[in-house]
């Protein structure tokens, strides 16, 4: 199954399986979706056992691999996206177990991961708001910005929208509009 997924997420990748609004994404992540159901146990047992060494090579690979993609303009050949992406989750697995057992860390992100709600349902307005203003300028950019650019922003962008979504969520709870991220109650 996520051999078939994988090869679904490599064709809308791709630019083979268009699809109209959001389906598209939901197709290229497909492979994500399922892994991230399937295969909970072998992810924790490799963020426990990889230490150091996953460490050492999946943050370069991913880094390399980001780069190598910015310098071959390779985002839609087949198969590309998918197994790039494949390399940015273990590096964030590896950057998670890294990070775990330290105690500011483990409460900061603790605390994020508890509060996923409102990241989730704002996060794709605002990057899609952050891609059209940034989109220009990042396009006119020289090879080597763009360079610099493919390997920071991944990074920098994910903070800001991060911020941005608790940022508005803390201002919705403000003004009384908390229950839109409460579960609905049903009627009995």
């Amino acid at each position: 199954m996520l051999t078939v997924a994988f090869a679904v997420s490599a064709a809308a990748s791709a630019g083979w399986l268009d699809s109209p609004g959001d389906r598209t994404q939901i197709l290229q992540n497909l492979a994500f979706y399922l892994a991230g159901l399937r295969l909970h146990g072998p992810v924790r047992r490799l963020a426990a056992q990889g230490g150091r060494r996953l460490l050492l090579t999946a943050v370069p690979a991913f880094v390399a691999a980001t780069l190598a993609i910015t310098v071959l303009d390779a985002s839609a050949w087949p198969g590309v996206a998918p197994a790039v992406s494949v390399l940015g989750v273990l590096a964030g697995i590896a950057v998670a177990a890294a990070v775990a057992n330290r105690p500011g860390v483990y409460r900061v992100l603790g605390g994020l991961g508890r509060r996923t709600l409102p990241i989730y349902v704002m996060h794709m307005p605002v990057v899609a708001l952050l891609d059209l203003v940034l989109k220009g300028p990042f396009s006119q950019a020289g090879d080597t910005a763009r360079l610099v650019l493919a390997a920071t922003v991944p990074a920098v962008l994910t903070v800001v929208v991060v911020a941005l979504c608790l940022g508005m969520h803390r201002l919705l709870r403000h003004a009384r509009l908390g229950w839109l991220f409460g579960a609905r109650a049903s009627k009995r």
